[in-house]
């Protein structure tokens, strides 16, 4: 299914050999929205019109383990003074991951690049407790059903630990799909330049 969590820049890398069309203005939008009451930018697209495209440019301007300064230098982001100094200064910025604010971010910019084949539920009543995130695979896709638990400074393995526990896959039985269980965790205690999500998968 792909690398959610710093999946780099070579999805854009490859957009940008052309012909290419600019796009980057989406960024200067979402840029100057951040830490205000417009936060919150929906950006609607039809199907097959380059919502994965969008994705692929905002990871590689957002993720903090590559350098993408190359890809946008002729890109219209590159005239917006704001824009260029956040590819440049916040690469090797300190982390100060929030769990909702990071983690979440993470997994909704997984579900706008794959929209077309799930729905996402939040806090969904589930066994003995609430998942976190559940994917529905849509009525037209075969693809598997997904239940993600998040956790903070402990271990993946605790967090599939927990589903299997808490029986969080119990309103998925009888769904007719198989059903993946995603433990997700971030270590934020280790030493800065260290720090890692780890994930395991487990099929049921």
């Amino acid at each position: 299914m792909g690398i959610y969590l710093n999946p780099g820049n070579s999805g854009f890398e490859e957009i940008r050999r052309p012909p290419y069309v600019d796009k980057t203005g989406l960024i200067s939008l979402i840029n100057h929205t951040i830490g205000t009451k417009k936060k919150l930018t929906c950006i609607s697209r039809p199907r097959r019109f380059g919502k994965s495209f969008a994705a692929q440019m905002l990871c590689a301007y957002s993720d903090r383990t590559c350098s993408s300064e190359k890809l946008f230098s002729d890109c219209c982001i590159a005239q917006d003074h704001a824009g260029i100094q956040k590819i440049h200064s916040e690469k090797t910025a300190p982390l100060h991951y929030n769990r909702e604010d990071s983690m979440r971010s993470v997994i909704k910019l997984a579900y706008y690049t794959y929209r077309d084949h799930y729905l996402q539920l939040e806090e969904l009543p589930a066994g003995d407790g609430y998942a976190d995130i559940v994917y529905l695979p849509r009525p037209d896709s075969d693809w598997p059903a997904l239940v993600i638990e998040l956790k903070w400074n402990q271990t993946a393995d605790g967090a599939i630990d927990q589903i299997l526990r808490k029986d969080y896959p119990a309103p998925l039985r009888g769904y007719g799909r198989n059903i993946l269980l995603v433990g997700i965790n971030y270590d934020k205690n280790a030493p800065a330049g260290e720090r890692k999500h780890t994930c395991r998968i487990v099929k049921v």
